[in-house]
């Protein structure tokens, strides 16, 4: 029942995306939402979903293949039961972009953000008090492509390679640098007008 769903789904959207294919690029603003929540509760094939993350990205074209990007995220998951887990994280960034497109629906981007993100912790009841709060600030380098559906519609993904200095406290008080590559996993589903 559930390939039926998804496989009518597919031929929905294919139709849908050659029905309103057309050659125009020009744009001001585009805002999307990270649909990768939404596909891995679609497509869970016997596993179990945790938490809610909410992701958004806004960019603002300033002329050609250039323009700046922003972004605000926030994940949160509560266990009530077994160990009391709750877990909190918020993120931002700021930073530019160029475009470059490859035939008619691919698009390649090359960019850098500044990026801010608090991540709280607390395992155990009320009585213990086992906490952590962790804070990464820094600049990371972001390589994405996007997938063009329509005129207004994309679908993108991208990576990025973060240099961030953590100041932990809790668990393991301290300040460090961390350099990451962050694979590209996140699906998202933009608009442009």
């Amino acid at each position: 029942m559930q390939s039926g769903r998804l496989l009518l789904l597919a031929l929905l959207l294919g139709c849908f995306v050659l029905t309103t294919k057309s050659q125009s690029t020009t744009w001001k603003k585009q805002v999307g939402v990270d649909i990768t929540p939404l596909t891995t509760r679609v497509l869970n094939f016997g596993g179990t979903a945790s938490g809610q993350d909410f992701s958004f990205i806004l960019r603002n074209n300033k002329e050609g293949n250039k323009g700046n990007r922003y972004g605000l995220g926030l994940n949160f998951n509560i266990n009530p039961t077994g160990n009391n887990f709750t877990q909190l994280r918020l993120r931002a960034s700021a930073g530019a972009e160029r475009r470059k497109r490859f035939g008619k629906v691919w698009e390649g981007y090359l960019g850098w953000d500044f990026r801010l993100a608090v991540d709280y912790q607390r395992f155990g009841n009320i009585n213990q008090d086992n906490s952590s709060t962790e804070i990464d600030l820094g600049p990371a380098v972001v390589l994405g492509m996007n997938f063009w559906l329509n005129d207004h519609l994309i679908l993108s993904t991208e990576g990025a390679l973060p240099v961030l200095v953590r100041i932990n406290t809790g668990f393991d008080d301290g300040v460090g640098v961390v350099a990451n590559w962050e694979l590209p996993v996140a699906l998202f589903l933009s608009y442009r007008w």
